[in-house]
Parts: structure tokens; C-alpha cells; sequence
């Protein structure tokens, strides 16, 4: 469980990440136990939308 940072700074930490390559996120996800993927090409939109709906998660817990 993260901080309650809200999702502005969430993106704006994030783009300051390693993983930035010309100006877009690549996200590494879990495909499932033992196995990562890269991607590349989310969204902001669905970035956004996937901080939020952890950050409300969180706020129920």
C-alpha cells in the first residue's frame, strides 16, 4: 500500500521514473506469479483511472 499522494503527483513522481523512454511510461505489470511484462503506450487517461481506483481501495481498507 502506497501513500495518499493523489493521482497528480502519482503521474508527475512517475514520469520522472527510470522506466520513461521518449516521453511514455513503460509500465511493468505482472502477467502472473514469475512473470512480468513491459508496456508501453497506456493511456493517461487509463493510468489515471487505475490510480484512482487503488487510492479508493486504500481509503475503504
Amino acid at each position: 500500500r502506497g501513500p495518499a499522494l493523489g493521482v497528480d503527483r502519482y503521474l508527475d513522481l512517475m514520469s520522472h521514473d527510470k522506466k520513461m523512454e521518449a516521453g511514455r511510461l513503460r509500465l511493468v505489470l505482472l502477467a502472473r506469479i514469475g512473470e512480468a511484462l513491459v508496456h508501453a503506450g497506456a493511456p493517461e487517461a487509463e493510468i489515471r483511472a487505475a490510480i484512482a481506483a487503488r487510492s479508493a481501495d486504500h481509503s475503504r481498507q
